[in-house]
């Protein structure tokens, strides 16, 4: 049987299929491709005069690349915040495994990971942006008492989050949580196998030792 297969014990669970089957950054091209239709859509559906039409495409190109930009923002977060914040325990062996392959290890990991793990990224989101504030705010005070007589009081708030970019995060974070929602057969695809031994953690390998027969 399954257990003779596994010299007599193996964990009782299971891991990720690696990159997934539908990995965040596909998701995410699919949500902006949606959000720009949108805009066309509503774009052709005005009415407006010549200098009012000049007017509303400058405003579609700021949408468009207000929404670019924010994607490429949750990636960026997402590959900084992975192994920082996002990985159970019993996960991160095989997410050591992945970034000492060859092959995987350069790949981003937005383009590895599916959308389990992005969800796990906005509940973090509020302590994540608090954390990240608090550094750069450290940072600049630090840098601050090095050079006390050289701040003219300009760029205070270069490396951290204004309360308005917060806010317009936060509602396209739920616009696209609720896009989550309603797609979440299609977006969610996640496969899961038996762990290779490598992916185990250090209790597990001790009790596969422990259990495997002495030659």
């Amino acid at each position: 049987g399954n257990e003779e297969d596994k010299d007599g014990w193996w964990p009782p669970r299971l891991v990720h299929v690696l990159p997934a089957p539908l990995t965040i950054r596909t998701v995410l091209n699919q949500y902006l491709n949606r959000q720009q239709q949108q805009q066309e859509l509503g774009k052709n559906e005005e009415e407006s005069t010549d200098e009012a039409d000049d007017e509303n495409n400058d405003t579609q190109k700021s949408l468009s690349s207000s929404w670019k930009e924010f994607i490429e923002g949750i990636l960026g977060l997402f590959d900084d915040a992975l192994p920082v914040y996002l990985l159970y325990a019993q996960e991160r062996p095989q997410y050591l495994a992945m970034v000492n392959d060859e092959k995987q290890k350069s790949m981003r990991k937005c383009d590895v990971y599916g959308c389990e793990h992005l969800l796990r990224l906005f509940v973090r989101l509020p302590a994540i942006i608090c954390t990240l504030s608090s550094s750069s705010s450290k940072r600049r005070n630090n840098d601050n008492d090095d050079n006390y007589d050289t701040n003219d009081g300009h760029g205070e708030n270069e490396n951290t989050i204004s309360e308005e970019e917060c806010r317009k995060m936060g509602e396209k974070v739920r616009d696209l949580v609720v896009f989550l929602q309603k797609n979440v057969n299609a977006c969610f695809k996640a496969q899961y196998r038996e762990p290779k031994e490598e992916e185990l953690t250090d209790m597990e390998m001790r009790l596969v030792r422990k259990c495997r027969p002495v030659p």
